[in-house]
């Protein structure tokens, strides 16, 4: 019969993943999102959007640099915890580069490094809260 010359053309192991394996896997994804602007929120969104069209759940932490970013995004994560600094937030948000912008010049090595050891320094401190907040479980 046709069937089975089709089957002894073929290789038995490539039949077996055909017919049984799975075809579409779906995975439990956790995104982890350093909420510095509303602009990685966004990122963060499209990302979460696109994971879930193809099937996966996905929970987001927002670990928030600032409180003052307006929301959440817009995606459809199953869970979304937000961690951030307590009470007012961080002084990231009061620091020249956010308040004053257009005062440092262009190529200022010095500034650059003060701003990144400034930007590691709350980034860990935010660190620390994530992983020391009792609703991640």
């Amino acid at each position: 019969s046709s069937i089975h010359s089709i089957v002894s053309q073929m290789n038995l192991p490539l039949l077996f993943l055909l017919f049984f394996y799975p075809t579409v896997q779906s995975l439990n994804i956790l995104v982890y999102s350093l909420a510095i602007a509303y602009s990685h929120l966004d990122f963060s969104s499209t990302l979460i959007r696109k994971l879930e069209a193809r099937g996966h759940t996905v929970d987001l932490i927002i670990a928030r640099l600032s409180n003052a970013l307006p929301n959440n995004g817009t995606h459809n994560a199953r869970t979304v915890l937000n961690v951030g600094f307590r009470n007012n937030g961080s002084d990231w948000t009061s620091m020249p580069h956010i308040t004053r912008p257009f005062t440092q010049l262009p190529g200022d090595d010095f500034y650059a490094a003060t701003l990144a050891l400034d930007y590691f320094k709350y980034t860990d401190k935010l660190c620390d809260y994530v992983l020391n907040d009792t609703a991640i479980a």
